[in-house]
């Protein structure tokens, strides 16, 4: 595929880091493009959105493969996202479980520019936390009023900052957003010991109107203001979590978008079967992802045939 054309009306707007990944395995380095809010811009592409990506890129190798990857997924980058500044790295080390953990070289800062009014606008991790970048996302987000936003916040300790102040700009992110995801480790990180459920009903009364909290192997939480769901995941043999979460947020939206619902969700109105479809196959699209090595998404097709094999997945759900 190729990047949408300048004068095609986006579906999403994703604004936030692009990484080169540095994947060190025992038996080699890989170097693959990264960085959470340009895996959901990927995601969201392969699942047959029109995505438009605002980032930071420099004119360097990491830089120009990072571009290419994005084109050849269906991303247009913003030309704001080109700056002097030398492309973002990421240093990832795989534990046996095939989880990892990262040492990041980070520069985040966005320029002034002027968008168009946007229908769906993600954001997250990095993006939203570091600053000078983190100030200019929150501007962008005030400016949008009519947006429906997306917030995952993908905490990452060894460059975000002690807990306190990222919880701080997290609840800012999360008081503007009306959908918001995390980690169960996030979750803990951010708020130790409260519990998945207490977090998502701390979320939903800051103004969210889905809060959704994953739990591995163990499916998610899922929380509106009229009800909450435990959903069960799907079974995988892991290669490896990396990019597991994006792809989650990646189908989610894809979802709302392709079922009509973000009116329905910004005015608070999504109903229990909606809230399970949703997040089954947000469920689905990580199952997916684990099961191959690396920041993989799965395209629609790949999607409905996982989820048509998968078949009554939901039979046992508790509602």
């Amino acid at each position: 595929m190729t990047a949408a054309p300048a004068s095609a009306a986006a579906d999403v707007l994703v604004i936030g880091e692009s990484v080169m990944d540095i994947i060190l395995t025992r038996d080699e380095e890989l170097h693959r493009p990264g960085g959470s809010p340009m895996n959901v811009a990927v995601g969201l592409a392969k699942l047959g959105n029109r995505v438009e990506l605002l980032t930071n890129l420099g004119a360097d190798p990491a830089g120009h493969a990072i571009t290419r990857h994005l084109e050849l997924a269906g991303v247009r980058v913003l030309d704001d996202s080109y700056t002097a500044d030398p492309t973002s790295r990421a240093r990832a080390t795989l534990a046996a479980d095939g989880s990892a953990t990262y040492d990041f070289d980070i520069v985040w800062r966005l320029p002034e520019t002027s968008l168009r009014p946007q229908r769906v606008i993600h954001t997250g991790s990095i993006g939203a936390i570091l600053e000078p970048g983190a100030h200019r996302v929150h501007r962008i987000i005030e400016s949008q009023p009519q947006a429906l936003i997306s917030f995952d916040p993908n905490i990452r300790p060894g460059i975000m900052g002690t807990p306190d102040k990222v919880r701080r700009m997290v609840e800012a992110t999360s008081a503007v957003a009306h959908v918001v995801k995390m980690s169960e480790e996030d979750a803990e990180w951010l708020y130790p010991g409260a519990g998945a459920d207490v977090v998502c009903r701390a979320l939903i009364a800051a103004g969210a109107r889905l809060a959704i909290v994953t739990l591995g192997a163990d499916g998610s939480i899922v929380h509106t203001p009229d009800f909450a769901l435990r959903l069960p995941a799907f079974s995988a043999v892991v290669a490896d979590t990396v990019g597991a979460g994006d792809s989650f947020t990646s189908a989610l939206l894809a979802g709302i978008i392709r079922r009509d619902l973000v009116d329905t969700l910004r005015e608070a109105r999504l109903g229990r079967g909606e809230a399970t479809d949703l997040a089954t196959e947000a469920m689905a699209a990580a199952a997916i992802t684990v099961s191959r090595t690396g920041a993989n998404p799965p395209t629609i097709g790949e999607l409905e045939a996982y989820l048509t094999e998968a078949g009554n997945h939901t039979a046992d759900i508790e509602r």
